[in-house]
């Protein structure tokens, strides 16, 4: 599972190099994050991938994402056409196999709490995808001011 501010794809070293001065300069301060209903994207009818909605700190999420957004944009890394909106993403779904099953299921979940953490970093990750799936790297991280 993981909140993803921005998907960067693949890029050059020096860009890598120019996110992670980026986040040493982040400033934001910890807070909690809640989690509710289920949806989907791109639509119910063609489920690529689950996530669950944030019903508190998106707004918190949104500055950060606003802070990092220009320092990428100045990297050469184009905007991501798809905007920004907080969800955590719990599946990826790779076949159409019981799909109307997950989509109800996705549907009857649309009001459900799912709980909260607290947020207290901004990771740069790299994925390096496998046949067993993606491996997971840390590339810098910045952490909340008190």
């Amino acid at each position: 599972m993981h909140l993803t501010l921005r998907f960067l794809g693949e890029i050059p070293r020096t860009a890598v190099d120019g996110v992670k001065e980026a986040l040493t300069g982040l400033q934001f301060r910890g807070f909690e994050a809640y989690f509710s209903g289920l949806g989907a994207f791109p639509s119910m009818k063609r489920i690529s991938v689950v996530w669950v909605g944030m019903t508190r700190g998106s707004e918190q999420l949104n500055e950060i994402f606003h802070q990092l957004e220009p320092k990428i944009r100045q990297l050469g890394i184009p905007a991501d056409n798809k905007g920004f909106s907080p969800h955590l993403t719990i599946a990826r779904v790779r076949s159409g196999v019981n799909r109307d099953a997950l989509a109800e299921y996705v549907s009857s979940m649309r009001e459900h709490e799912f709980g909260g953490m607290q947020v207290t970093s901004v990771r740069l990750k790299k994925s390096t995808l496998t046949p067993r799936g993606p491996i997971y790297e840390t590339l810098q991280e910045a952490r909340a001011v008190s």
